[in-house]
């Protein structure tokens, strides 16, 4: 009875260790691998890591040195072995997480975020973005000194703007890890980040941004290896998201805080480095009763590296030389094959020996450095035995059993005849031809008639169906047979012509080219007799389509998205009126837009102490920084502005100033522009008069008055009343135009301008005289004598003066303007983003863009139409939280 009993608490006991084992693998268990670039590519090499990572139960590795590794083409041997090696991981060792590390941003923008999307096989992909910058390191992100290397500051603080210290390190990673992140999202893989010493708003910050936090935990001492990290983890944990965390062990240098000696020396086994996690770690973690811990999710463990743990357990470099399995064979003909096999072991060469089944004698072996060779001047009709074994670095296997191969017979491989085309379409067509003896298939080529370029196909039957023709096109194609013994010449050429598109068909042959980060060229085939097309575009996962009507059969579409994805239909409209089906849906993406050099950089002297510095709007802008200075300085002052325009004040009256502009965008900062030089307007003695006054934006009840500006003015006072009566309004301004309202309707006013300067003021102007309009519509540009009343054959009626804000301005200049660019001076009542829509005369949407005014509600802005506008009359629209509030019109000639 005590034996049973003792037999059953060992059975109990040995499933309660087995239960406690599975309990402590963990989902995530890493090593960081060094000298990758060395690694890939390198067959020995690869298998060695391969191995040891195999034997050691890891599933998850972080690649160093990745750039060297990557190439921005996507079909070249770099990219290859890369995939090669990250297949061979995942589908025979058992690696699940293969993750792409990089100290900065812009490697994962320009090399790895290309090469995954060019693997279609999700094998060969990271599902990683892994981002490794200490800006927490004094000794690398401080100014270099005798006792600092100032890595991080020479090479990417100081050149990008930041501050030398870590508060301008953690500026600089934290908008590359936001960058990051929403980067791994677009790709559809994770982002992670390594973590060492943050505060507690940035370990915050860190844990609500990545999907994965590698946390260092260096440490000399086993029983810290929990308390080490215990306050960082209340830091992540401090948020409301829930934070996967993966603690990283180093074994890299004995005499350092790290395992190293306690690796090669603790009791635990042949893999001493999974007690670290399974017996000092995790039980202390486990034990933890603080809140924050519902907010922490450790998945597992990382060591610290690949070239530095003790290869200690039960795989060495020479403990395993295992003969090849599952050989194979391909390209068999009557007299050769090709025979291949997989890798065994840490093998670096293999012989092969072979005979015909049934003899004793073996032909010589033969030394292959790969896993394949071609054996030639076989028998047909012929079986061999084949056998492999290997050779090791310090041994060699056994050879392998014997595999059969039997050759090929000997067939006679006949050209084909009897060609002809039938079930003709405009893009379709099914080939025919007659069996030929001893093929096995079929290689078909064809190409447009008097082309030089044939298109290839192949077929096991003597019919095959080509699709994705051109309409009303002739063709010829060809026929070989592929036979045992090879393929037969091609015969010669037979012809077939598709037919013409129907007339109200939905267009095919959907093409996109010219792509740049916010325009495409879209084209199609073209249908004769047809009066247009209607195209349809949306970013892909929009619930709404953009429309356009097309008279050809190609378009070139602008204000498209940067790094985007859009798909786009077309459909056909039939002179009859009537119109198609749309086409199947065509997708494309944009770029990142390039972060150039601002162009068009200008300024003028607004005042005797202010200048305005304005320049060309780019989509790629996230802001810009100006830069000014004396002339006879050499020191810069720096300001930023998100609009296309700064205005500069506290200068000095008539001083000539220097300035230039940068461009700041998502992957940086662009160089300066040339320099530019302005002065500031001089102090005069008098005070001249204003001259030029023109009246613009006349409408019922309010008008904008206008005037040249004074060199040396520092206000202007206007006065203004109805001809006829001797009692004048007065009214103050820094600017060269103000605003009148609350007057009436088909009445005459005229105005004076006075001009205020430092030490004095001047006389006011001779008057000017206009008249308010009798509708409820607006004038533009009174001075020039093109009364136009904007309500006059506009199909989209213009605000009347109640629904637009008091004292706002919407000038158009040049009006009439040439058609290739005009400008518009807007003036609303406050900081204000405002969409302008440019329609021609039957409410046909031509061109939108979106600007925001300055603080004061100012803005002047150059328009350019995609192409030079027709002569007429265009109607060009404001609007302001998606309501249309401002209306123009624009004359051209």
């Amino acid at each position: 009875m005590k034996k049973k009993l003792l037999v059953c608490l060992k059975a109990f006991v040995f499933i309660m260790f087995i239960h406690q084992v599975k309990a402590q693998t963990p989902a995530y268990k890493g090593i960081f691998v060094d000298t990758f670039d060395a690694i890939v590519g390198n067959t020995v090499k690869e298998d060695s890591l391969l191995h040891y990572l195999k034997d050691s139960a890891y599933n998850s590795i972080v690649c160093y040195q990745i750039s060297s590794v990557v190439s921005s083409v996507s079909n070249s041997t770099k990219n290859t072995n890369l995939a090669s090696f990250m297949k061979k991981a995942r589908t025979q060792y058992g690696i699940k997480n293969i993750s792409a590390s990089s100290e900065v941003y812009e490697t994962f923008a320009n090399l790895i975020s290309p090469y995954n999307r060019s693997r279609a096989d999700s094998n060969e992909r990271f599902n990683y973005y892994y981002l490794e910058f200490e800006f927490w390191n004094v000794h690398s992100t401080s100014q270099k000194s005798a006792s600092n290397n100032g890595y991080y500051c020479t090479n990417y603080l100081s050149p990008k703007g930041y501050n030398c210290d870590t508060a301008g390190a953690f500026k600089y990673y934290r908008k590359m890890l936001k960058s990051l992140d929403s980067l791994a999202g677009k790709d559809g893989i994770r982002s992670a980040t390594y973590v060492g010493k943050p505060n507690l708003g940035q370990g915050k910050f860190i844990a609500s941004t990545v999907d994965l936090l590698l946390c260092d935990n260096y440490t000399a001492n086993i029983n810290n290896i929990y308390l080490n990290c215990q306050t960082r983890y209340s830091y992540f944990g401090s948020g409301t998201k829930t934070i996967q965390i993966v603690p990283i062990f180093a074994s890299y240098s004995p005499d350092g805080p790290f395992l190293g000696d306690w690796l090669v020396k603790a009791p635990v086994g042949p893999h001493s480095e999974k007690g670290v996690y399974n017996n000092y770690f995790l039980p202390k973690f486990n034990a933890e009763t603080a809140a924050w811990k519902s907010k922490i999710n450790i998945i597992g463990y990382q060591w610290y590296r690949y070239s530095g743990m003790p290869h200690n357990g039960n795989y060495t470099a020479s403990s395993a030389c295992n003969s090849p399995g599952s050989i194979s064979f391909s390209a068999v003909s009557t007299t050769s094959a090709t025979v291949s096999w997989s890798t065994a072991g840490n093998g670096i060469s293999y012989l092969l020996q072979y005979r015909v089944s049934g003899s004793n004698t073996w032909s010589s072996p033969i030394s292959v450095a790969g896993v394949s060779t071609t054996l030639s001047n076989l028998t047909a009709s012929t079986a061999y035995e084949i056998q492999i074994k290997t050779n090791c670095s310090s041994k060699s296997s056994a050879y392998s059993s014997s595999t059969l191969l039997t050759t090929l017979a000997s067939l006679t491989c006949s050209t084909p005849s009897g060609l002809n085309a039938s079930s003709i379409t405009s893009i379709t067509t099914s080939l025919n031809w007659n069996l030929s003896l001893g093929a096995l298939s079929y290689s078909i080529r064809y190409r447009k008639t008097g082309t030089s370029t044939w298109t290839s196909a192949s077929s096991v039957l003597p019919t095959i169906v080509l699709s994705n023709l051109t309409a009303a096109t002739s063709y010829e194609f060809q026929l070989a047979a592929v036979c045992a013994l090879g393929t037969s010449s091609y015969s010669a050429s037979s012809t077939f012509n598709t037919t013409a598109l129907a007339t109200c068909s939905a267009p095919i042959g959907l093409t996109v080219g010219s792509i740049t980060s916010n325009t495409a060229l879209l084209s199609w085939a073209a249908i004769s007799g047809v009066s247009g097309y209607t195209l349809n575009y949306r970013v892909i996962g929009s619930s709404s389509w953009n429309s356009l009507g097309c008279s050809t059969n190609s378009i070139n579409i602008s204000g498209l998205l940067e790094n985007s994805s859009y798909e786009y239909q077309v459909q056909t409209n039939c002179s009859s009126g009537s119109s198609s089906s749309y086409s199947s849906s065509v997708i494309f993406s944009t770029p990142i837009a390039s972060c150039g050099t601002p162009s068009a950089v200008t300024a003028k002297a607004a005042t005797t102490n202010s200048i305005t510095v304005s320049w060309q709007n780019s989509t790629a802008a996230i802001s810009y920084t100006i830069q000014y200075k004396k002339a006879s300085s050499s020191s810069w002052t720096s300001i930023s502005s998100t609009g296309t325009y700064k205005n500069i004040s506290g200068l000095t009256i008539g001083t000539n100033y220097n300035y230039r502009v940068a461009m700041v965008c998502a992957s940086g900062t662009s160089s300066y522009s040339s320099s530019g030089n302005i002065t500031t307007m001089s102090n005069s003695s008098s005070c001249a008069v204003p001259n030029g006054l023109f009246v613009s934006d006349v409408l019922n009840d309010a008008v904008t008055l206008n005037w040249l500006p004074v060199a040396g003015a520092n206000l202007y006072t206007i006065q203004y009343r109805k001809v006829g009566t001797s009692s004048w309004t007065s009214k103050t301004t820094n600017f060269t135009n103000k605003t009148i309202t609350a007057l009436s309707a088909n009445t005459s006013y005229q105005f004076q301008v006075g001009t205020a300067c430092s030490v004095s003021s001047s006389n006011y102007s001779s008057s000017f005289t206009f008249t308010t309009s009798a509708t409820t519509g607006r004038l533009l540009n009174a001075n020039l004598g093109s009364q136009v009343n904007s309500l006059d054959s506009l199909s989209r009626p213009v605000k009347s003066i109640e629904e637009i804000i008091p004292e706002q301005q919407f000038l158009i200049f040049p009006n009439p303007s040439p058609g290739n660019i005009f400008s518009l001076r807007i003036r609303l009542n406050q900081k204000e983003s405002i969409s302008i829509a440019l329609y021609d005369m039957l409410g046909k949407l031509i061109l939108t863009q979106t600007e925001t005014t300055d603080e004061t509600g100012f803005m002047e802005v150059s328009i350019r139409p995609d192409f030079d506008l027709k002569m007429g009359i265009y109607q060009v629209v404001g609007y302001t939280g998606g309501k249309e509030k401002l209306a123009c019109k624009l004359i051209v000639q």
